[in-house]
């Protein structure tokens, strides 16, 4: 990389999106409050009976849409080319 004097370049903010993420899925085991509503502090009235909470554990398994593609992103700061010298003698 060189650069030429009073060049400039770099960016004070980077704003990334899902593209800059590795390819990658979710799996998301889930549950029906019937089988999990203990612990959660909710009761098993109609209100509540097939509302469905994500969990760590689960026999039904949902595999999210595959997302970002890993495109690169700028993460230099703001800058200016300089030419500069320091006396030795």
């Amino acid at each position: 990389m060189s650069f030429t004097s009073l060049s400039t370049g770099g960016r004070y903010i980077t704003w990334l999106n899902s593209l800059n993420l590795p390819a990658h899925s979710h799996d998301m085991p889930i549950y029906t409050t019937q089988n999990e509503v203990s612990g959660f502090g909710l009761n098993q009235t109609s209100s509540f009976k097939d509302r469905v909470i994500v969990t760590n554990y689960g026999s039904i398994r949902f595999q999210t849409k595959p997302t970002g593609s890993g495109e690169g992103f700028n993460i230099q700061n703001p800058y200016i080319a300089v030419y500069f010298w320091r006396r030795i003698s």
